[in-house]
C-alpha cells in the first residue's frame, strides 16, 4: 500500500506528463463490445422496476420490503453508473439516443437529473477535482457553521464524530444532500457552490427531468393505491442504492486534501482508487477505478484495468489504491470538514488531524511543458468520446 509520507515527498507531476508516459501502451480505442453499457442499464432499470411493480400489485408483509429494496436499491446504483459512463462518450450511440438512455438510467435517482449531473460531473469535476469550486470536495468548517449545520451533520455524514451513525447513514445523506443540493441550488440559480450555472433552456430541461423522474416514482406508489408499505419500499430502495453508491463515491477523494489551483494539481495526490474483487468489478462497471478514470475520463470502463496496470508499472510510489474497506476504515476516523489544504477539523474546531493523503504545496508544483501534438491528440480523442451538453 502507498505510504502516505512518500507521496507528499514527491515531486508533483502534470496530468499530461501522466498521459504522455501512459498512452503509448494503452489502446483506448472504442470497441463494439463496449455497448455493453447498456445492456447493464436496461437490465437493472428493469429489475427496479419489475420489482417495483411486484410490489406494488401484490400484498407483502412489511419485514419483505426491505429485502426486495436490496435488490432494487443495488439496481438504482448500477443504472447510474451505466448512465455515468453514458455521460462521458461510452457506447459510441447516436446523440438522441444516448441522451435517452442517459435520462432512463437516472430515472430511479431522485433529484439526480441528467443535465445537471452533466454540467456538475464532466464540466466542473472533472476539471476542479478537489479545488475550490469542485461540487464534489468535502465542505469546509466555515461552509458548514454557515448553513448552521454544526449540530447535525456530524451525526448524519460518514466522519469520526459519530462514527456509527456515519456508516449507518451518512452515505445516502450524503448522495441524498449532494443531489438536492445540486438540484436545488442550480434550479433556484443560487450563485454558491452547488449551483452549475444553467441556461434557461437547460434549466428547463432539468426541471422536465426532475418532474419524469417524480412522476415514475408516484406512479409506482400510486399503482400500490398508496400503501404504505410501498412508501416504505421506495425509501428502503433509494437508501440502499444512495448507501452503496455513497460507500464508492466518499473514498473517491475525501481522503486526500484541497488543491488551491486545481489547474496545476496532481490528479494521482487527488484521487483514489479502490481494490475490490473482479466479480464486483464486472458488476459495477469498473466505478472503482477512479484514478485511471480521472487521468482518462473519455475511456471505456472496460479499458480502465490496463490504465490501473500500465500505473502500478509506472507510478507504483504515487498511485493510491486501497482495498475498500480500508478507505471506508479511514473515512470513518477522520473529522469532517476541511479547515486548510491539508487539514481536517470536527465541526466544533476540535480534533485537527492530517489528511490521510496530503496534496502537493501550490509552490512546489512543477508541472513539465506540454507536447503540444501529443496532448492535442489525447484531447481530440477524450472530446471525441465524452458527450459535453
Amino acid at each position: 500500500m502507498t505510504d502516505p509520507a512518500s507521496i507528499r515527498a514527491l515531486e508533483p507531476l502534470s496530468r499530461q506528463t501522466y498521459r504522455r508516459t501512459l498512452a503509448p501502451e494503452l489502446d483506448l480505442r472504442p470497441r463494439g463490445r463496449d455497448a455493453l453499457v447498456v445492456v447493464h442499464l436496461v437490465a437493472h432499470v428493469a429489475i427496479w422496476l419489475g420489482v417495483g411493480l411486484a410490489v406494488a400489485l401484490h400484498d407483502w408483509p412489511l419485514w419483505a420490503m426491505p429485502l426486495f429494496a436490496l435488490l432494487s436499491g443495488h439496481s438504482v446504483m448500477v443504472a447510474a453508473f451505466a448512465s455515468h459512463e453514458l455521460g462521458h462518450g461510452a457506447g459510441r450511440l447516436p446523440r438522441g439516443l444516448r441522451a435517452a438512455f442517459v435520462q432512463l438510467g437516472w430515472l430511479p435517482a431522485i433529484f439526480a437529473t441528467p443535465t445537471v449531473q452533466s454540467r456538475a460531473h464532466n464540466q466542473k469535476h472533472h476539471k476542479e477535482e478537489n479545488g475550490r469550486f469542485d461540487p464534489d470536495r468535502r465542505l469546509t468548517r466555515g461552509e458548514i457553521l454557515a448553513a448552521k449545520g454544526e449540530n447535525v451533520v456530524p451525526w448524519i455524514f460518514p466522519s469520526s464524530a459519530h462514527p456509527v451513525s456515519g456508516a449507518l447513514f451518512g452515505f445516502a445523506v450524503s448522495v441524498f444532500g449532494y443531489h438536492t443540493s445540486l438540484f436545488a441550488h442550480s434550479v433556484f440559480r443560487t450563485g454558491q457552490l452547488y449551483d452549475v450555472k444553467l441556461s434557461d433552456a437547460q434549466r428547463r430541461r432539468v426541471l422536465a427531468e426532475g418532474a419524469l423522474s417524480a412522476a415514475t416514482q408516484l406512479g409506482l406508489l400510486a399503482a400500490s393505491g398508496f400503501s404504505g408499505a410501498m412508501a416504505l419500499y421506495l425509501a428502503c430502495t433509494y437508501f440502499v442504492g444512495a448507501s452503496l453508491a455513497g460507500a464508492y463515491i466518499a473514498t473517491n477523494h475525501l481522503l486526500c486534501g484541497l488543491v488551491p489551483d486545481a489547474s496545476r494539481s496532481d490528479v494521482l495526490a487527488t484521487t483514489v482508487s479502490l481494490r475490490v474483487p473482479k466479480w464486483v468489478d464486472v458488476l459495477h462497471l469498473h466505478f472503482s477505478h477512479h484514478v485511471e478514470h480521472h487521468l482518462f475520463p473519455g475511456a471505456s470502463y472496460r479499458a480502465l484495468p490496463q490504465i490501473r496496470r500500465a500505473l502500478l508499472r509506472h507510478y507504483p510510489e504515487r498511485f493510491v489504491i486501497l482495498t475498500w474497506g480500508d478507505a471506508l476504515r479511514r473515512l470513518l476516523r477522520s473529522p469532517i470538514a476541511i479547515s486548510d489544504a491539508n487539514t481536517l477539523v470536527h465541526a466544533d474546531g476540535t480534533g485537527a488531524r492530517r489528511v490521510d493523503f496530503a496534496v502537493h504545496d501550490e509552490a512546489e508544483f512543477r508541472g513539465l511543458e506540454p507536447d503540444a501534438t501529443r496532448d492535442e491528440a489525447l484531447d481530440s480523442h477524450e472530446l471525441a468520446l465524452e458527450v459535453r451538453s
